[in-house]
């Protein structure tokens, strides 16, 4: 089993290599989205863009999953009066999927994701490697991340 590990670790450091370097920089404006000293008004009001990530697989249950969560959250967010918006990369990025690999599709999502206020990270991104490196960018890049918990919308 351990063997196993190394080599999958092996190939997750190769891809790595691959996407990261490919990924635009991060967008230099958040900082100041960030700057708890600008107003609500002046940091454009209540709206948030918050990115979900979501283990996909090319498994139709996962894509399921995810279109659940970002319409509880639609729901929640319309309830409270938010104008935030929920980005799912399994939707938005549905038509690229087809003409992309692998590699391509995640320096996309994590193009997308830079783009956003903050990242939500739906149950079961630990054994994704997509997600994974998704969490790595948004770390690198300070964008807030916040987890759900396992078993939500399952």
């Amino acid at each position: 089993m351990r063997d196993v590990r190394r080599g999958v670790d092996a190939r997750l450091g190769a891809v790595e290599k691959q996407i990261l370097p490919s990924v635009p920089e991060p967008d230099r404006t958040r900082q100041a989205k960030d700057d708890p000293e600008i107003s609500q008004e002046e940091k454009g009001g209540n709206e948030m863009k918050v990115y979900l990530s979501h283990p996909y697989g090319r498994k139709p249950e996962n894509k399921r999953r995810s279109k659940i969560i970002a319409k509880l959250y639609r729901e929640m967010w319309a309830a409270e009066g938010a104008d935030h918006e929920i980005i799912n990369p399994l939707v938005e990025l549905e038509k690229e999927s087809e003409r992309n690999t692998e590699p391509q599709m995640l320096a996309l999502a994590v193009e997308l994701m830079r783009k956003c206020d903050a990242v939500l990270f739906a149950p079961g991104w630990k054994k994704s490697r997509g997600c994974r490196m998704e969490h790595m960018a948004a770390f690198a890049d300070g964008i807030p991340i916040h987890y759900l918990p396992e078993g939500f919308a399952s």
